[in-house]
């Protein structure tokens, strides 16, 4: 049964990473929720680059530096710190290419405190970066 929605309703908006919000949800407390919840923090800059956001450079800016403050304030295990940050950083530049290595070294570093679709999550991002 196909159902036509009104003409005056919202167009949906997709969530663009429900596996790996999920995971933050379902992860212990501590060092897992802590990496897991920062990968997600990370993905969600990349994914401003994509459409439909695709956000200018100066909000990319701003929101790198709010999010490196912010992954400097948390209790990150040291592995995973310089990945983090160099993922957080590497969104303030336009070159997809950069984004998306950095996202397949976090996603290398990250593999143990991921599961399965937050992990895939971060590599289809990658490879919608352009990697």
């Amino acid at each position: 049964m196909t159902v036509n929605a009104p003409p005056y309703a919202l167009a949906s908006n997709p969530f663009p990473l429900p596996g790996l919000a999920a995971h933050v949800g379902r992860a212990a407390l501590g060092g897992d929720r802590e990496v897991a919840n920062a990968c997600f923090v990370v993905a969600r800059l990349a994914a401003g680059l994509l459409p439909p956001y695709a956000l200018p450079t100066e909000l990319r800016e701003k929101r790198a530096e709010a999010c490196r403050a912010w992954l400097t304030s948390q209790a990150l295990p040291t592995t995973i710190r310089a990945p983090l940050l160099a993922a957080a950083e590497s969104t303030a530049s336009a070159e997809r290419s950069v984004i998306s290595a950095a996202i397949h070294a976090l996603r290398r570093q990250a593999a143990k405190y991921l599961d399965g679709a937050s992990g895939q999550e971060l590599d289809s991002l990658a490879l919608r970066l352009g990697g």
